[in-house]
């Protein structure tokens, strides 16, 4: 296999050849040629185009072995095709900027209006299955797997009662009641409530569903509200 390392550049295990994956300014992305078959006398041979990259990676394997190796390409960096991503329109010099990310909740009736959209990404979350994606992606981003324990609540809107009810036996905890508490009002009020009613030791949560606001305002006290994690503050 062999691959010319571009604007996707390469990745190896440890103690092995690396480029760094940014490498935007390249122009050309990683091109990669595989699955080639030495001939009777061991040599491979294939066309590449070896003049739009600065490094080649080899990777040779069979059933029991494997080598790789990373050849230098000579040409000098000035030869290699690159973009140019300076600004088309630069900042003011006189001016102080920064970058801001910023999440809005609207209601089905309002509206929003984005002043700047030619330097604005945004997307919007606005069903059950792109807050699941937002969420497994900001995980991933911090290293972490998000649990695919609560993946029933994605179609929650089209379980029949009967399965809704064997969900919440298995499931049930503060994060499905809080979902349910703003997700599907009627089932909270008829399964969810009372048996949050009948609980003998209630915690924090458990109180707010229930609108016990006398309860809740004695967590109020120094001492009590720290024990509090961040969601119930």
């Amino acid at each position: 296999m062999l691959r010319g390392a571009g604007r996707q550049g390469y990745g190896g295990e440890i103690g092995t050849p690396g480029f760094k994956s940014f490498q935007n300014f390249l122009s050309n992305s990683a091109s990669l040629v595989s699955n080639l078959t030495p001939d009777e006398n061991g040599r491979v041979e294939c066309t590449f185009d070896a003049h739009k990259y600065s490094t080649i990676v080899v990777l040779a394997m069979d059933d029991n072995s494997v080598t790789q190796s990373t050849i230098d390409i000579p040409s000098s960096i000035e030869e290699i095709e690159k973009r140019d991503l300076s600004l088309s329109t630069p900042l003011n010099a006189e001016k102080y900027y920064n970058e801001m990310r910023n999440t809005e909740i609207l209601k089905k009736s309002d509206t929003h209006v984005i002043e700047d959209i030619t330097s604005t990404d945004y997307i919007m979350v606005d069903s059950l299955e792109k807050v699941n994606q937002v969420q497994t992606e900001i995980a991933k981003a911090a290293g972490n797997n998000l649990p695919t324990t609560f993946e029933f609540l994605k179609t929650w809107d089209k379980l029949d009662e009967e399965k809704k009810n064997q969900k919440y036996s298995q499931f049930m905890c503060h994060e499905v009641n809080l979902f349910l508490y703003f997700k599907d009002r009627a089932y909270f009020d008829k399964v969810v409530s009372p048996f949050v009613t009948n609980k003998m030791e209630k915690t924090f949560i458990d109180l707010w569903l229930l609108g016990d606001e006398q309860e809740v305002a004695k967590f109020k006290a120094i001492d009590s509200f720290h024990q509090l994690n961040s969601l119930e503050k």
